[in-house]
């Protein structure tokens, strides 16, 4: 539905905006609840996930989780 995008665009910012902050916690539990109402109520492989996606790699490369990095780089080709 149309508010479920406008609330996964908001967690998407907000994720963003700790990320920016270096609060990487806080920035995957908001990058998180995005991916949460993608999974639930957003069309299968919808442009914006992808962004989600490769936010949540790039938190991941900044602690130097690479694995976990590596994951979620490999999502983002597959929503194109």
């Amino acid at each position: 539905s149309n508010n479920s995008l406008h609330l996964f665009i908001i967690y998407n910012d907000i994720g963003f905006t700790y990320k920016e902050q270096e609060d990487y916690t806080k920035a995957l539990e908001f990058y998180r609840k995005a991916v949460d109402i993608d999974e639930k109520y957003l069309p299968e492989n919808h442009e914006e996930i992808a962004t989600v996606w490769s936010n949540i790699g790039t938190v991941y490369c900044q602690q130097h989780i690479l694995d976990e990095a590596l994951i979620c780089f490999e999502r983002v080709t597959k929503t194109h």
